[in-house]
């Protein structure tokens, strides 16, 4: 199904995701196209080995982590076809020297993420965001980690988060993540749009180049 472009509606939905192959964190953010006010956010995480719709046939053919993956797709189409988001946005693949047999891993992710969201729309882009540009959004330093993130999302002071299954507080880690990652890309529509000014604009990081 094709979706209508961001500009003819008022609200612009944003769907944030943290990728794993077993935990899967799914954020949605709502934001007012006209003033850029957040309306609303809330989170959830997928875990692949509990799905009803894992493929055991897959799982014996092509191993464990092939069906949590492809369940886990197939769940986020169905997800994305309810809400009926503008941007899907991730972190954007990196490689660990220290963990290079994740790498793999990671890329056959992003491959069924690509895949379902295709599915959904063929006019949906899939943004990818530099972890480290994800983490200034929420202003916890270009190198910040798991647990200084999860403060930064929990101070944002516009996030507005409502959801009747939880609160913000209790979100776990892929929730807290796929929220970041929504953010992220939010504030970078509204620094190309201009709709946020003082305060709302995100630190940038100075450049190091030397003055020629």
């Amino acid at each position: 199904m094709l979706t209508m472009r961001s500009h003819f509606r008022d609200r612009v939905c944003i769907v944030g995701l943290d990728p794993g192959t077993n935990t899967f964190g799914i954020a949605k953010l709502v934001f007012s196209n006209r003033t850029g006010e957040i309306i609303s956010t809330e989170a959830r995480t997928l875990v692949g080995e509990r799905l009803p719709g894992r493929d055991l046939w897959l799982a014996e053919q092509h191993g464990e982590m092939y069906s949590r993956v492809s369940a886990i797709s197939d769940e986020l189409v169905s997800l994305l076809n309810d809400v009926q988001p503008d941007y899907v946005a991730t972190e954007s693949p990196f490689f660990n020297s220290l963990r290079p047999y994740a790498y793999g891993t990671l890329m056959t992710t992003m491959t069924f993420i690509r895949q379902a969201v295709t599915r959904y729309s063929s006019w949906c882009q899939l943004h990818l965001l530099p972890p480290s540009c994800v983490k200034l959004a929420v202003q916890a330093g270009s190198s910040a980690k798991k647990d200084a993130v999860r403060e930064a999302v929990l101070a944002l002071p516009d996030l507005k988060y409502e959801s009747s299954a939880n609160t913000l507080d209790t979100l776990d880690e892929h929730s807290i993540d796929a929220i970041a990652v929504a953010y992220g890309l939010y504030k970078q529509i509204g620094e190309e749009r201009c709709l946020f000014q003082g305060s709302l604009r995100p630190t940038k990081p100075k450049s190091k180049r030397g003055r020629g």
